[in-house]
């Protein structure tokens, strides 16, 4: 809506400094692609931010045993 009301702002300056009508249609163009560009770049920045997240995952899971099931590391295991 934002950007709407500043396109017609633009397209009707450029109307107003007396270019042609070609000119301002172009320029008016232009400025829409700009603006279009980054809404657009806005949009994949902001959805992007939960899939790194949801990539990265939780740093640890976790444990699923007993602190009585834990053997204790026998001398040869540790060489």
């Amino acid at each position: 809506m934002i950007a709407a009301i500043i396109l017609v702002i633009i397209g009707a300056w450029v109307l107003l400094m007396g270019w042609p009508l070609l000119v301002a249609i172009f320029i008016f163009i232009v400025f829409a692609a700009i603006i279009i560009f980054l809404i657009m770049a806005a949009l994949v920045f902001i959805l992007a931010i939960p899939f790194y997240f949801l990539k990265k995952g939780p740093k640890a899971e976790d444990g699923s045993y007993r602190i009585e099931e834990i053997h204790p590391i026998k001398e040869d295991e540790r060489k």
